[in-house]
């Protein structure tokens, strides 16, 4: 069974938030969790960048548009 949600990072949360927002590989949410019928929203209230978790994992830069 898979599992999707949507995450909300409203203006004012990223704005005192861009760094973790901006340089995250892994990133740490917590906020308000919302549910209509199926689908999962998260509402953003703070960030984390736990990016190192990975250690020495290699990444790639992912372009979504």
């Amino acid at each position: 069974m898979s599992v999707y949600l949507n995450l909300f990072v409203w203006r004012v949360v990223s704005g005192r938030q861009r760094q973790p927002l901006m340089a995250s590989r892994l990133m740490g949410v917590s906020g308000q969790l919302q549910l209509e019928g199926e689908v999962m929203h998260v509402i953003a209230h703070r960030l984390a960048n736990l990016s190192r978790w990975l250690g020495k994992v290699a990444t790639r830069p992912r372009d979504f548009h």
